[in-house]
């Protein structure tokens, strides 16, 4: 339409688009076997070519045309009618019109229009371009990088790589080496097919007040704060690390990787819920690395220069990061000075191109000492992590022709820490692999194993409850005991042959359940459906089937889902709200277990809100719900979007199992920034009546240019949309004679009203207002827009001298004759 400029209102909803009507005609006939130019009747108009062998026939030339219903005489021209395709393999190009409009390749025998393919393939990647990535209008911008991946098939890496850096005086050791390797990092992103979309720097100190978070999508930029990060001030033990992460996580994207870097333990651990809850509902994964520690703590290490790893005899504070890493599907490394640059070589194994996980269990000589780790064809670079939890590290590990790759070689493994090991295998074999723990202690500590890679195939899970015949997915934790739908998606599923089960295991790598998982109708379908119930413990999801060779192929993720007994539900507020607002954010608490619970319900202040009723006791027996609310009050916190977070805790119980929470989201804008949304309305209804004998004439009216001297006529019926909003008067666009009346039918109010106009004026636009000034229209074209070609109009003297010249020039020649012989008789 438009050469290589592409069109703006494609696609609008709030944009007029015009396309070539069904009885228009858009092309005229041109060559059967080569180039066509100028066969295209229409301009400005939408229009496409058929061609043969679709379900969608060609219409012949001469088909009857049609308008309001109704069949409408019209004189057409013999070589014009739908446009075709085109070219050699299509035989409609033969039929009238001839030709074809198709610019598919640059070859005249298969692209009539062969001159515009380049210009033409232009303009689309420009029109894909806006249609993804319009600041307004780009579906990427309403879009998760998730939704995308599985939309294309394909990875786009667009969370942020976050670090949350102790920046206080006893960090002073480690700072160094924490700046360097960052850096070192941050380098290795630059061009890279899976750079973050932002690089995030939080730095905490003492006081909390000089705790800074800064965001850019410039590496170099990101770079320049590392390198100038300077370890000063604290004091005391403990620092404000839960601050620092709780500020990065809100700035992240979803699904990104927060590295959190100190020696102490945090000042505020009440914040932990805050930071845990925002964190997994933006399934944000913290991987803590922890060194020395202070107090008592941190003087046991500089004597011995070895961590002693048992969370249940040291202090309490390496509990809450630990916590941290598990719940987020991570883990935490302890490490001091010698061993820091070996720890963090973490970062590069995490910041790969396709990650998967493919196992999560532990080793233990008393129940299971050895793994069977699966590698398919389409995995490779293989890295397994084992916390040995102090235990002395020895093991075997097997290829599937039986050979132990670790036997008289370090070049497969790393040691990070203390009491964590690393595996690396780039090209392993494909087939069964056994890890096998070789070391006999007295008393034997429970091994964590943790098993990646990269691969094309990975998966997504979302559980889904049903409620009444309604399906919706499941927010905060879900409820021990429910029977839910889980829904897998595999993007890349043409890569594999079949996907045969869900496995839910426990946090010891022992298999809960399995369910077998059904896909959809069809051989291609990304989605699986299987259903099970919740167990009452915590647990992860994997999943098992076999690639296109055959071989048994796993992936599994690491973030644990967490039932409890408890159902929270929180009502939506406003999601624009304004400064100094007060909400009442309303919610309902049920106690699905099976003996009464005495229940806390809490709401933590932020620096955008107050609340004034900030905890809630309740005593609720089984089965029972009750509802309460908290009173919060909005700050001058323009522009920013708040998370509102409340949680619910059984008293008294278990953390990890007796814990609900639930979120809602506002966002905070000066008053007059807010529109309020329309009202919504029920306007009056109305529709017409055009005969055919109005259209006709109007047809031939524009032949002879008297559009002006024929005249239609139509009717407008229209009806009140209640007995308590009754239509007060109709009114014409276009000035058309309007004359109404009132009909009354089984009680029902209407009115009708005659409605007529020149053939100039061939289309109008009623309007009808009731009585609570609520309007409603209908359009009424008499002519169809492609035979509207000629609204102008001779006037009458125009005509009468059109039709009158053969007497005028009679009349001049007898006159002329006349003068001619009165100058002769004068003359004589």
């Amino acid at each position: 339409m438009h050469g290589d400029a592409i069109s703006e209102d494609l696609g609008m909803e709030d944009r007029e688009f015009y396309v070539a009507d069904t009885f228009q005609d858009t092309c005229k006939n041109c060559s059967v076997t080569g180039t066509c130019r100028n066969n295209i009747i229409v301009r400005n108009i939408l229009t496409s070519g058929y061609r043969s062998g679709q379900d969608t026939m060609k219409p012949r030339w001469n088909r009857p045309v049609y308008w309001n219903g109704k069949k409408v005489n019209v004189q057409k021209n013999p070589n014009e009618g739908k446009c075709s395709h085109g070219g050699k393999f299509d035989n409609s190009r033969k039929e009238t019109p001839s030709g074809g409009i198709n610019k598919d390749s640059s070859n005249p025998v298969l692209s009539p229009h062969h001159y515009l393919h380049r210009t033409a393939a232009w303009a689309a990647i420009k029109a894909t371009e806006k249609f993804f990535t319009h600041e307004k209008h780009g579906i990427f911008k309403n879009m998760t990088h998730k939704q995308i991946q599985g939309l294309f098939n394909i990875r786009l890496t667009r969370s942020s790589l976050v670090f949350v850096i102790d920046s206080t005086g006893s960090m002073k050791e480690e700072i160094v080496a924490v700046k360097d390797k960052t850096v070192e990092i941050v380098e290795k992103t630059k061009g890279k097919r899976n750079a973050p979309t932002s690089f995030i720097l939080s730095t905490f100190s003492d006081p909390e007040r000089m705790t800074q978070v800064r965001q850019t999508n410039d590496a170099d930029e990101m770079i320049d704060w590392l390198r100038n990060i300077q370890a000063a001030n604290g004091g005391d033990c403990e620092e404000y690390a839960l601050s620092g992460l709780e500020k990065a996580i809100e700035r992240a994207t979803p699904e990104s990787q927060v590295y959190l870097f100190t020696d102490a333990p945090p000042k505020e651990p009440a914040k932990f819920e805050s930071v845990l809850t925002k964190a997994i509902k933006k399934r944000i994964r913290i991987t803590p690395i922890l060194s020395r520690g202070c107090g008592k703590d941190r003087r046991r290490r500089e004597a011995s220069d070895t961590i002693d790893y048992d969370f249940d005899k040291i202090n309490s504070w390496y509990k809450i990061f630990d916590q941290l890493a598990d719940k987020t599907g991570s883990q935490v490394y302890v490490t001091n000075e010698k061993q820091l640059e070996n720890t963090l070589t973490v970062l590069e194994e995490n910041l790969v191109e396709y990650p998967v996980e493919i196992m999560r269990s532990t080793l233990h000589p008393a129940d299971q000492s050895y793994l069977e780790i699966y590698v398919d064809k389409n995995l490779w670079d293989l890295r397994i992590t084992i916390d040995t939890a102090g235990d002395k590290f020895s093991v075997s590990f097997y290829s599937p022709d039986g050979k132990d790759v670790l036997e008289g070689s370090n070049n497969y493994q790393v040691q990070l820490t203390d009491t964590k090991y690393l595996i690396k295998i780039d090209k392993p074999q494909i087939g069964k692999w056994t890890l096998e723990r070789t070391t006999n202690e007295q008393k034997p500590k429970r091994w964590l194993v943790k098993v990646i890679a990269q691969s094309e195939v990975d998966f997504s899970v979302n559980l889904y409850d049903n409620e009444d015949g309604v399906k919706f997915e499941i927010s905060g934790r879900p409820i021990a005991g429910t029977k839910i739908t889980a829904q897998v998606r595999i993007p890349k599923v043409k890569l594999i042959d079949k996907l045969d089960e869900i496995i839910l295991f426990d946090k010891y790598g022992n298999i809960l359940l399995k369910s077998n998982l059904k896909q959809g109708k069809h051989r291609r379908n990304q989605s699986f459906k299987g259903k099970f119930a919740i167990p009452k413990t915590t647990f992860y999801i994997g999943i098992k089937g076999r690639d296109k060779n055959g071989n048994t192929f796993t992936r599994t993720k690491f973030i644990p889902y967490i039932p409890s007994s408890m159902k929270l539900e929180v009502t939506p507020i406003p999601v624009i709200s304004h400064p100094r607002m007060n909400l009442q954010v309303k919610f309902m608490v049920s106690n699905e277990g099976s003996r009464t619970e005495r229940i806390l319900v809490f709401m933590s202040e932020a620096l955008e809100y107050t609340v004034t009723n900030s905890k809630q006791r309740y005593t609720l027996g089984s089965g029972q719900n009750i509802t309460g609310h908290f009173n919060v009050r909005m700050r001058d916190a323009i522009g920013k979007n708040v998370v509102i977070t409340i949680t619910s805790e059984i008293e008294g119980g278990d953390t990890r199992t007796s814990t609900q929470y639930d979120t809602v989201e506002t966002t905070i804008l000066e008053k007059r920034e807010i529109i309020k949304p329309p009202v919504k309305q029920n306007p009056p209804r109305c529709d017409f009546e055009i005969p055919v004998s109005s259209t006709e004439e109007c047809i031939k009216s524009f032949e002879d240019f008297s559009c002006c001297r024929h005249r239609w006529s139509a009717v407008i019926n229209a009806e009140a949309s209640s007995d308590f909003s009754p239509i007060v008067n109709m009114v014409s666009s276009m000035s058309s004679n309007l004359s109404s009346h009132q009909i009354i039918s089984s009680g029902v109010v209407a009115y009708r009203a005659n409605i007529s106009n020149d053939c100039c004026t061939d289309r109008d636009t009623v309007y009808v207002r009731d009585t609570k000034n609520q309007i409603g229209k209908c359009f009424l074209r008499v002519v169809p827009p492609f035979l509207s070609f000629n609204t102008t109009c001779k006037t009458e003297i125009e005509y009468q001298s059109h039709d009158n010249q053969p007497n005028l020039l009679h009349n001049t020649v007898v006159l002329t004759f006349c003068l001619v012989l009165i100058s002769i008789f004068y003359e004589f």
